[in-house]
């Protein structure tokens, strides 16, 4: 079974979440939310949803949406993407065919603002050392992004699942991507765009809180942490106790 963790803000994107892992599997799936707000209406009926309410950071929800897991497989999502039919089935396929517990599998995604065309991005976009954002000397140029990467669940919770000192998601993915193939992991990203998601720049729309933790205080880390060796692969899983219980950037 796929488990899929979501944490969120934007209640009235999730039974269209919902929708389109339906559409986009055939296999059995759990949604795991993890909000501060409630589950709406149409959502509450599904045997297949769990809900974790929380004010945490998005990383730390995340990682307690880990903890509830019951899957084999375990991939993490945004609510404002939303998967394209059969898609999954397609990395599932994948995942299902490689041998070994340190599999990881990923897919590509088209990400805009709708002001301009979103673009399917080459191999190199996806690239740990492709960008001042996620590189280091630390680092082997074919390390690769874990945006959207789909892992074993047994081996995830041995690598400690995402390192709550980030605050973002996106770099809670970003370091477990530097663990697990500091630990021998080699990531499958098939050329196919998984998901269509949303864009807000900068500190527009609901998104500063995000953009204000990237730049002041997750990219920071994030470089000192790798600035020098050796890299650590395995964290505790019950990290996520070490961040506040209620995320002071976008909840006073």
């Amino acid at each position: 079974m796929l488990s899929l963790i979501m944490p969120g803000i934007r209640p009235n994107n999730w039974a269209r979440v919902y929708d389109s892992i339906a559409k986009s599997t055939c296999r059995d799936f759990e949604l795991i939310i993890i909000s501060p707000y409630e589950l709406p209406a149409e959502l509450k009926d599904k045997p297949n949803i769990k809900f974790i309410q929380d004010w945490g950071n998005p990383n730390r929800c995340q990682q307690l949406g880990l903890l509830q897991c019951a899957g084999d497989v375990v991939g993490a999502h945004s609510d404002d993407a939303f998967y394209y039919p059969g898609k999954l089935d397609t990395v599932l396929d994948e995942f299902y065919d490689i041998v070994g517990p340190k599999k990881a599998v990923g897919a590509k995604y088209l990400e805009g603002d709708g002001s301009t065309e979103k673009v399917h991005q080459s191999y190199d976009y996806y690239k740990l050392n492709g960008s001042e954002w996620t590189s280091s000397p630390l680092f082997s140029d074919d390390w690769m992004l874990f945006n959207i990467i789909f892992m074993n669940r047994e081996y995830f919770m041995k690598l400690g699942g995402w390192d709550c000192q980030f605050e973002t998601t996106f770099y809670g993915h970003t370091d477990l991507a530097v663990r697990a193939q500091n630990d021998g992991a080699i990531p499958v990203i098939l050329d196919l765009d998984l998901t269509d998601a949303g864009h807000m720049p900068g500190r527009t729309g609901d998104h500063a809180p995000i953009h204000d933790a990237h730049v002041e205080h997750d990219h920071p880390l994030f470089k000192k942490m790798y600035s020098e060796g050796p890299i650590q692969s395995f964290i505790s899983i019950d990290n996520w106790k070490m961040a506040p219980e209620r995320w002071s950037r976008r909840f006073k």
